[in-house]
């Protein structure tokens, strides 16, 4: 199984136990996990990386439903400023909608995933096949 050394996810999610959970089976693959539990957290951590690029995720996973901006907002800041926008983005949440769902796969590479469909495993190995491609 390829490692993922050096290769940085950022999880925003309000769930700590659900970051943790993720982020165990992440890091055992070798990635390196940041992770934010708001959006505006997510959005200061995404101005680092204009100002820092080596803290550049590899990839970010997103929910949807956030304590203060939702995850929408996040997406459209992320993918509307060019240094940003090539980042992979798995949106992964419990909030199924069809509108939702067009709206995100519409956006350059990013997909829409359902927590209740796929197990943290799972998860990783989506995200290995999204960063092999």
């Amino acid at each position: 199984m390829e490692q993922q050394q050096n290769k940085r996810v950022l999880i925003v999610e309000d769930e700590r136990d659900v970051i943790e959970i993720y982020k165990i089976d992440l890091e055992q693959e070798g990635f390196i996990v940041d992770s934010s539990f708001t959006g505006r957290g997510a959005l200061d951590k995404i101005k680092d990386f204009i100002k820092s690029p080596e803290l550049q995720p590899a990839l970010i996973i997103l929910d949807l439903l956030l304590p203060d901006i939702s995850g929408i907002e996040v997406l459209k800041k992320l993918k509307g400023d060019p240094k940003t926008a090539d980042i992979p983005v798995l949106i992964l949440t419990n909030y199924s909608s069809d509108k939702i769902r067009e709206l995100v796969e519409s956006m350059k590479n990013t997909e829409y995933l359902l927590k209740i469909n796929i197990s943290p495993l799972e998860l990783v190995q989506v995200i290995r096949k999204k960063l092999s491609s």
